[in-house]
């Protein structure tokens, strides 16, 4: 039981990881486009 929600804990923290990084990924490209 512990061991099951150990990974979806984990599963939830890498989903949330990758989103937080696509979103960072996306402003950094926003503020290239305004820079040139």
């Amino acid at each position: 039981m512990l061991f099951r929600l150990w990974r979806s804990r984990y599963v939830l923290f890498t989903v949330i990881g990758c989103f937080v990084l696509l979103l960072t990924m996306s402003f950094g490209v926003r503020d290239l486009a305004q820079d040139g």
